[in-house]
C-alpha cells in the first residue's frame, strides 16, 4: 500500500497482516482510515535535531598509552 499525499510525497507503508481471527468489513476500514495517517504523523514529528559539534570534546590526536609492564622504559635501577 502507498499513501500519496502529494505526487512529490510518496511513502511506502508497511504491511499489515492478521494471523489470528478474521476482520470484518468494518475493521478493515478502521484501520484503512486510522493507520496511514497516524504512520505518517509518527514519522514527521520522529526527527532528532542534530547536536552541535564542540571543539572540546574532539580529539585531534589519540592519548598514548604505555603497554602493561612497560613502565619507564630500559631503566632497572
Amino acid at each position: 500500500m502507498t499513501l500519496v499525499r502529494d505526487e512529490d510525497d510518496a511513502r511506502e507503508l508497511p504491511r499489515v497482516e492478521f494471523v489470528r481471527g478474521t476482520a470484518d468489513e468494518d475493521d478493515l476500514a478502521a484501520l484503512a482510515a486510522v493507520l496511514p495517517m497516524a504512520y505518517v504523523q509518527e514519522a514527521d514529528e520522529a526527527t532528532t535535531d542534530d547536536p552541535g559539534f564542540d571543539a572540546w570534546t574532539a580529539s585531534r590526536r589519540l592519548r598514548r598509552v604505555p603497554p602493561a609492564g612497560a613502565r619507564w622504559g630500559r631503566f632497572s635501577g
